[in-house]
C-alpha cells in the first residue's frame, strides 16, 4: 500500500489556520487578564484589643496579603493601613480604628474595590476613666483625646499648650490635690498601638485646680506640636472619685480650641 504526502499547499493552510487559532485564543485570555482583575487582595484583618486607661482600642492588623491597599474612610477621607507608604497593604500593617464609629475596611486593587471586612463601633466612651471605680476614693484618672482635624480647629499644626478637664457641678469629684508631680503620663500616642509614642511630661510647666476642684487646667511650655491623627494621652494622680456610684459628665479641652464631652462612671 502506497503512502500519500500530504501536499504543501494543504499543509500551510492547515499552518496558518492553527496559528491564527491560537493567536485569536491569545487574544482572548489577554482581555480577560485586563478586564478581570482577579480575586480581591488576601488581606486578612483581625481586630487585636488591647484595653488602655480602662478603655477597649480596635485595631486592624494585617496577617498578609497578596497585593492592593486596604483602607477605610473617616470624615470623606481615606485611612490607609500602609506603615511604610510604599502603596501596598503587608503583613505587619496596620491602624487604630475608631472607637465610637461603624467602618468598612476596604481593598483597592487593579482599580477595584473590594469589601474586606467591617468593624462596629463599641460605644464606649473613652475620653476619660478612672483608674478605680471604687466611690470616694482617691485615685489616677486618664484622658484620652483623639483630636479632631477640620477646617474649623487651629489645633492640629500648632503647640500642646493646655489640656483642660472639668467634671460636672455636683459629681462630688475632688481634684484639689492634683499638682504638677501627680502627672504620670502625658503625650501623644501617634501610631494606634495604645502607647505614648512622644512623651511631653518634661513640657509640663503647671498644674491649676479651679471650680471647688472640679476643673484640672494642664499648662505646657509649647515645645510639642499636635499633628494630624493625634491621641493625646493624660494620667494623673491625686484626684477623689465621686461618693455616689453612678455616672458622670466630663469635659475635656485642649488649647482652648476643641471640646469633648465625655463621662466617668463609678461604683
Amino acid at each position: 500500500m502506497t503512502d500519500r504526502a500530504v501536499s504543501p499547499v494543504i499543509g500551510t493552510v492547515l499552518l496558518v489556520a492553527i496559528v491564527v487559532l491560537l493567536a485569536a485564543t491569545g487574544v482572548v485570555f489577554f482581555q480577560q487578564l485586563v478586564s478581570d482583575p482577579g480575586e480581591p487582595p488576601q488581606i486578612a484583618v483581625e481586630r487585636a484589643q488591647a484595653t488602655v486607661d480602662g478603655c477597649t482600642v480596635a485595631r486592624a492588623a494585617v496577617e498578609g496579603g497578596s497585593g492592593g491597599l486596604a483602607f477605610y474612610r473617616q470624615n470623606g477621607e481615606r485611612v490607609v493601613l500602609d506603615d511604610d507608604g510604599d502603596g501596598r497593604t503587608e503583613a505587619g500593617e496596620g491602624v487604630r480604628l475608631p472607637p465610637r464609629e461603624d467602618v468598612t475596611v476596604l481593598a483597592n486593587r487593579s482599580g477595584e474595590i473590594y469589601v474586606l471586612d467591617e468593624f462596629r463601633g463599641t460605644r464606649v466612651d473613652c475620653l476619660s476613666v478612672a483608674g478605680s471605680a471604687a466611690p470616694g476614693i482617691e485615685t489616677a484618672h486618664g484622658v484620652r483625646f483623639d483630636v479632631p482635624y477640620n477646617g474649623g480647629s487651629g489645633t492640629v499644626g500648632n503647640s500642646l499648650n493646655e489640656i483642660t478637664v472639668t467634671y460636672e457641678s455636683g459629681a462630688g469629684v475632688d481634684a484639689s490635690g492634683v499638682s504638677v508631680g501627680d502627672v504620670t503620663a502625658v503625650g501623644f500616642d501617634r501610631d494606634g498601638d495604645a502607647a505614648i509614642d512622644v512623651s511631653a511630661r518634661s513640657d509640663l510647666q503647671s498644674v491649676t485646680v479651679s471650680n471647688g476642684g472640679r476643673t484640672v487646667e494642664f499648662g505646657f511650655i509649647g515645645n510639642y506640636d499636635v499633628k494630624r491623627g493625634d491621641e493625646i494621652v493624660v494620667r494623673f494622680a491625686g484626684i477623689e472619685n465621686p461618693t455616689a456610684a453612678g455616672t458622670y459628665t466630663t469635659t475635656v479641652n485642649v488649647n482652648g480650641d476643641v471640646t469633648k464631652t465625655g463621662s466617668v462612671t463609678v461604683g
